[in-house]
């Protein structure tokens, strides 16, 4: 349910890389990216972004500075599959290469979106690439949708490009993506199997954000999508259609909902 709940997982509380205590296996992945690995049987995806000058800074802690890195030269942005069991690389693809439409924040990445699969596909968004890619799990690239320019950053000042991070999601027979940007921001569905646009429902009014979306359960046994933001908005998942909102909310939006 999206909640970073493993019920009943027994997680490893000690572990040390070094020695390999409690470490099944590593396996070593170029590049930086802040996305997650997703575990579907016994596969794990996982995405990257390689940058061609070799800049993997990433700064922690607490700072003030609101600088993004400058780092524009060309990239390559992949998805890795992996065996859960051993980490062999089962497959690996190129879903693009070239330079980043954007910069990208200090403590983030050129591959921050953490992808999704229905157990049948795989589907990555690259942000800062402007588009949305589906594989099947032999690595066959199914479709592909140009997102565009994703601007997300400092709504105060437009040249602090911090890069793009919400997450897709897969509802029923649809992918769903919120697209938070300095401007022409909206919420969009896609069909998972072909790619095709289902509805696109705009949120003129909304900054850049950062969150990923959730479905959630209404009292009335309604299903109902809901996205942080500016103003905490509720939607129709299967029509776009927006239900209610709730507001006012954080000027820079990163947490995404949780529903118990």
């Amino acid at each position: 349910s999206a909640a970073g709940n493993g019920d009943g997982q027994r997680a490893v509380v000690e572990w040390d890389v070094a020695s390999g205590r409690n470490i099944t296996w590593k396996t070593p992945i170029p590049g930086l990216a802040v996305s997650s690995p997703i575990v579907w049987g016994n596969r794990v995806f996982a995405t990257t972004a390689i940058s061609k000058a070799g800049d993997n800074s990433f700064r922690t802690g607490l700072y003030g500075d609101v600088k993004p890195v400058d780092d524009l030269s060309p990239h390559e942005w992949k998805i890795y599959c992996l065996d859960k069991a051993t980490g062999k690389v089962l497959w690996e693809r190129v879903a693009v290469s070239g330079a980043p439409k954007t910069k990208r924040h200090t403590k983030s990445s050129q591959a921050s979106s953490t992808p999704v699969t229905d157990g049948r596909r795989v589907i990555a968004v690259f942000g800062s690439a402007g588009v949305m890619v589906a594989w099947d799990y032999s690595g066959k690239e199914l479709w592909r949708v140009n997102l565009g320019t994703l601007d997300s950053g400092w709504f105060f000042d437009s040249a602090f490009q911090w890069g793009h991070s919400s997450s897709p999601i897969v509802y029923r027979n649809s992918v769903i993506l919120q697209v938070d940007v300095q401007k022409g921001s909206y919420v969009g569905a896609w069909d998972v199997a072909t790619g095709k646009r289902l509805w696109r429902t705009e949120r003129a009014d909304e900054i850049s954000t950062w969150a990923t979306p959730t479905v959630a359960r209404a009292a009335d046994g309604r299903d109902v999508l809901v996205t942080n933001g500016t103003k905490v908005r509720g939607y129709d998942p299967a029509t776009g259609t927006q239900m209610w909102t709730l507001g006012p909310n954080s000027e820079i939006t990163i947490g995404s909902p949780v529903a118990l």
